[in-house]
């Protein structure tokens, strides 16, 4: 059986970011990596529900979700609780106002039932 070319493609990549990890590992502390891995995810969050405000898209909403997990996580593996604390507030806030702007949620604070002739209305 041959080399598949997609396998040296994979392979030549792999190469690459082994080197590239080398010598990020001889001069990047571990809570460095995370925080910069942190701040890349986040950003691929934010540019995720702002792609989805344009195109309406799931998958973008999906991606934005996933990507801010992913923020979360590594920000809480550099131990810098005012790096959680950051990536927490830009990645809620976006994500209400992405989720409020696309009619997904109500705002909070805000009752739709306000004025409705329902006795049920004042449990909101």
């Amino acid at each position: 059986m041959g080399i598949i070319p997609e396998d040296l493609a994979f392979d030549a990549e792999l190469a690459h970011a082994m080197e590239t990890a080398r010598v990020e590992l001889v001069h990047t502390s571990m809570m460095e990596i995370q925080r910069s891995t942190a701040i890349t995810w986040l950003g691929r969050s934010l540019a995720s529900y702002e792609r989805f405000l344009n195109t309406r898209d799931p998958r973008d909403l999906l991606d934005a979700e996933t990507f801010g997990e992913e923020a979360m996580e590594h920000s809480s593996l550099a131990g810098d609780t005012d790096l959680v604390s950051r990536v927490a507030n830009h990645f809620y806030a976006t994500r209400q106002r992405t989720l409020v702007s696309a009619g997904l949620v109500v705002s909070p604070g805000l009752n739709p039932r306000a004025g409705m002739d329902s006795p049920r209305s004042d449990r909101w």
